[in-house]
């Protein structure tokens, strides 16, 4: 993928989920050694979709990205969730159900980048529920949800 073609959709999809951010103009050179998400100082992540892509964007903000604690989210976390979910659907983009892949990148990044690998269909799922409940009324009022997550080592249930 191109660098065009990733800072359009970065632009769209990626900056969206950090405020004050934006993609930087400037594209820098890369090689297969450089990982394909990278925090470059406390306000930029470079990255890029292929380990073997010669350059690399950089997502900058005026604000500090949260530094990478075990067991912790982090915006490099969400980052990497965006590059392989884009990864993942990269051969689709050229084709004519483009729109349908992009249509569903936001939900796959959550998805990805909140839950071990076992738990993201479930996470999906209950984001699609939401969805159709956030389009209906229930007694002409809309219903109103939402999610909770709580800190558990005991991975064996919800």
């Amino acid at each position: 993928m191109n660098s065009n073609e990733l800072r359009d959709l970065a632009n769209d999809y990626l900056v969206p989920f950090f405020s004050g951010a934006e993609i930087l103009t400037r594209v820098e050179a890369s090689s297969v050694q450089q990982a394909p998400v990278a925090r470059i100082d406390p306000c930029t992540i470079a990255f890029k979709i292929n380990q073997l892509d010669t350059e690399r964007l950089h997502l900058r903000r005026s604000q500090q990205f949260a530094a990478q604690n075990k067991g912790e989210m982090t915006e490099l976390d969400i980052v990497q969730a965006f590059v392989d979910v884009v990864r993942s659907i990269e051969n689709g983009l050229g084709m004519p159900y483009r729109a349908d892949l992009l249509a569903s990148l936001d939900r796959r990044v959550v998805g990805k980048a909140f839950v071990e690998p076992t738990l993201e269909p479930m996470l999906l799922k209950t984001l699609d529920q939401i969805s159709v409940w956030a389009s209906r009324l229930y007694e002409g009022q809309p219903i109103t949800t939402g999610i909770g997550f709580v800190a558990n080592d005991d991975t064996s249930s919800v």
